[in-house]
């Protein structure tokens, strides 16, 4: 069996190529956008190809003899000075990869989206679920881009192709990820360090987290037993970011690290400010109106689908902390 990774230059696509390596008789197309990645070298199984979903020629030809195919590339960030570039990659990307695996008879296709397609709960209080309706704002060109493309590939399931979209809350846990793009694993590991002691507010806001490895398992039961056309939320646990970070510090048995909670309004302030600076000298602000106003809203949600068609069982939040502590320690 042939497999094609977008995106496997990433975090999750790394660890998707590392678990699917494992397997016999599988040959991974690991589709990276620049240079080689080194953790992938050395698995005999997994040949790395440079390119760009933005190329359909090159996505018919890479798309040729493959059976199955995990869609994980994404331009993925909370800002940009460019915002075409979300709607090149993330809308014009998938189109490209869909039609050149519709040409070439590809069996079944996973996408990977972001729970920020869904939506944070309507009421503040509900749990997210994977058939609400979105009753706010998207918090910027990424979520919007990603929505835009979910609405393309249901245009191609009513074709008849098989695919199925997973969407991850907020993933963390070990891996390559401080260089390749979880922002929350990097805030863990110098927690767990002691060298981290910020709350933004007073750490009251909620969301769903998911240990990668959960993200991995999540990919691999919607290729075996996801519907097509149906959404999966892969998650875990609900909680806010202040009881997580504590539930850290009871697993290492010591006191809380903070020093320093920092006021919405001055996040804000900072936020309108800094952004007419970035447009103009050409850098990518640390914090965004956008992402203040996200952290806001209650992104708690409810699983069971995934449980239920997936047979999803996502790793225990003491188990999945105590894993992640034992790997920063080891930094």
């Amino acid at each position: 069996m042939r497999i094609l990774v977008t995106g496997a230059g990433g975090y999750v696509g790394e660890e998707l190529c590392k678990s699917l390596s494992r397997s016999t008789n599988i040959e991974i197309i690991a589709l990276i956008h620049s240079k080689e990645n080194p953790e992938l070298t050395q698995l005999s199984n997994v040949s790395q190809v440079k390119g760009s979903i933005e190329d359909e020629d090159f996505m018919f030809s890479i798309t040729r003899n493959i059976d199955q195919v995990y869609h994980i590339a994404a331009f993925a960030r909370s800002w940009s000075n460019d915002p075409r570039q979300f709607y090149s990659v993330n809308v014009g990307g998938t189109i490209n990869l869909l039609e050149a695996c519709r040409k070439n008879g590809v069996k079944k296709i996973v996408v990977t989206s972001t729970a920020g397609t869904i939506g944070p709960s309507p009421d503040n209080s509900t749990l997210i679920t994977e058939n609400q309706y979105r009753r706010v704002r998207f918090f910027g060109d990424y979520e919007m881009s990603k929505i835009i493309a979910d609405e393309r590939i249901q245009s191609y399931v009513k074709q008849g192709m098989d695919i199925v979209i997973i969407c991850p809350t907020r993933i963390f846990g070990p891996g390559n990820s401080e260089t390749l793009g979880s922002t929350l694993t990097t805030i863990i590991r110098k927690y767990i360090q002691g060298k981290w002691h910020f709350m933004i507010g007073k750490g009251l806001d909620k969301a769903n987290y998911v240990y990668i490895d959960d993200v991995i398992q999540g990919l691999l039961l919607a290729m075996q037993n996801g519907k097509a056309g149906e959404k999966y939320i892969i998650g875990s646990f609900n909680s806010n970011m202040n009881d997580l970070l504590k539930s850290i510090d009871v697993i290492m048995g010591r006191k809380s690290r903070f020093s320093l909670s920092i006021p919405v309004w001055l996040l804000l302030f900072y936020a309108f400010t800094i952004v007419p600076f970035a447009r103009m000298f050409k850098f990518d602000p640390v914090i965004t109106y956008d992402w203040i106003e996200k952290i806001k809203h209650n992104w708690a949600a409810d699983i069971t689908k995934a449980q239920e068609e997936l047979n999803y069982m996502p790793t225990k939040k003491e188990d999945a902390l105590r894993k992640t502590i034992d790997w920063a320690n080891g930094q």
